[in-house]
């Protein structure tokens, strides 16, 4: 599968995250049709690429390419240029796009190859400060939680909530909400799980760890990303 769903995470206490499900993530302008994680401002209509592959010390890790042609990228300060190839990203790096883009790689949970990207400055993209690099299946297992060592921590709850999707290039793929203290759809039953196919073709708004007569249970909303530029 080469495009990454996309979709954005509405999380209680934390605000919107934007999610892209996938192993290959394309970086450019937001006016262009061709980046999955597009910025405004000084930056190429394809500008770099980020692609999950294993790494020479085992798992699983995300690599940045610069798209021959674009300007350098800067990485911790370094340069990054095209016949560079990729270069691994690490917890704690620091990636600048020019002046149109800044973020700071995130992974707190170092049993999943997800990424999280904290934005720097005034960027956004589709109004989110964090942009998850959702890797498939569990080994890309995203957690929310009380603890630390989670993708986002989350202090209102008492227990975990993990996203899982599993990507099928010939079968629908779909995406998992679990939590051990409930989850449900609307005023539905809440179960441990709630799956949804993706991509997402409307709102889901999920309620965890309550039942409905009970007191406000936590809340999740999940939805798709607007409208894409026409590549007409």
């Amino acid at each position: 599968m080469d495009r990454p769903f996309a979709f954005v995470l509405s999380v209680d206490d934390v605000g919107d995250l934007f999610v892209l499900a996938g192993t290959r993530v394309r970086v450019g302008h937001s006016a262009s049709p061709e980046p999955d994680m597009g910025f405004l401002g000084d930056i190429d209509a394809l500008h770099g690429v980020l692609e999950l592959r294993d790494s020479f010390h085992g798992g699983a890790e995300w690599g940045l390419t610069v798209v021959p042609g674009a300007a350098d990228v800067q990485v911790d300060g370094k340069p990054l240029c095209a016949s560079d190839g990729a270069r691994a990203l690490h917890d704690g790096d620091r990636v600048r796009f020019g002046e149109a883009a800044e973020f700071t790689c995130r992974r707190s949970d170092p049993s999943s190859a997800t990424m999280i990207l904290e934005l720097e400055g005034r960027s956004t993209v589709e109004g989110a400060r964090r942009v998850v690099l959702l890797a498939p299946g569990v080994a890309g297992r995203m957690r929310l939680g009380p603890r630390v060592r989670r993708h986002v921590v989350v202090l209102g709850i008492a227990t975990d909530i993990a996203l899982v999707a599993r990507l099928e290039p010939d079968s629908e793929s779909t995406l998992s909400v679990s939590c051990a203290a409930g989850v449900r759809v609307g005023s539905g039953e809440p179960g441990e799980d709630v799956i949804m196919g993706l991509p997402l073709g409307s709102r889901v708004d999920l309620a965890l760890g309550a039942a409905p007569n009970r007191l406000p249970p936590f809340g999740l909303a999940l939805r798709p990303r607007a409208q894409r530029p026409s590549t007409r």
